[in-house]
């Protein structure tokens, strides 16, 4: 009992603003918690939000709730992308021009949960800086998930317009994978971070499932982007 209530302390200063109705926050409040928490440096933070979701303290306001929002225990099968695939399709679009031009070099790796990327610009006055951003990822509903872009660095070169560059090129990409159509929402934070929710159209990811499955989870972890689906009922 101890071990519950201390792990249920851990999530209060996370908790603290999210608007509360009972035991349950609103929807869009419960992401943006799932999102904190997946992402939190702290394994003990992430153990205590799923102790709570277990009890049923902490629960997702989800009126009229549909079966495509059955969760992703519900998956019947995974797409995996790895580091080597996503090497190759850089190579591909900078053969193919689709690069932003003020991109002179484009590098990226696969940490644990997380995509680093870094290159050099073609900056003024015949610089070329150095510029560095973390990519990570956030399920956020049936067949909608988030692109984080934060903690970018780059050296003599105005972090507004790298941002806009940066956040550009993502959403030019994203359409060109998902050829069936998808709808993106930006935002943009303080600290120049971007926010990218993509809502995607299943058909066309994944050759014959797409009409019969939705995308039920979408995580990054050991180094691999995990696409899940789950076949419609």
């Amino acid at each position: 009992m101890r071990i519950h209530l201390w792990l249920a302390g851990v999530l209060i200063v996370l908790m603290a603003g999210f608007p509360l109705s009972g035991q349950a926050l609103d929807r869009q409040a419960f992401q943006e918690l799932q999102f904190q928490v997946q992402h939190h440096e702290d394994p003990a933070v992430r153990q205590a939000f799923q102790v709570l979701l277990n009890r049923g303290v902490l629960n997702p306001v989800a009126p009229a709730r549909q079966e495509a929002d059955r969760g992703p225990a519900m998956a019947d099968c995974q797409l995996l992308v790895g580091e080597g695939l996503l090497q190759s399709a850089l190579v591909k679009e900078a053969l193919n021009k689709k690069l932003p031009k003020q991109v002179l070099e484009l590098k990226m790796r696969f940490s644990e949960r997380a995509i680093l990327i870094n290159g050099r610009l073609d900056g003024p006055l015949f610089l070329n800086p150095r510029f560095e951003a973390t990519i990570d990822f956030a399920f956020l509903t049936a067949n909608a998930y988030r692109i984080r872009i934060h903690s970018l660095k780059v050296a003599g070169f105005e972090l507004g317009l790298f941002t806009r560059i940066l956040k550009g090129y993502v959403e030019d990409a994203m359409k060109r994978v998902f050829i069936n159509g998808c709808s993106i929402r930006t935002s943009e934070g303080t600290d120049g971070s971007v926010q990218i929710d993509v809502s995607i159209n299943p058909d066309g990811l994944v050759p014959g499932l797409g009409k019969k499955a939705f995308l039920s989870n979408m995580e990054m972890s050991a180094r691999m982007l995990r696409f899940s689906f789950t076949l419609t009922r």
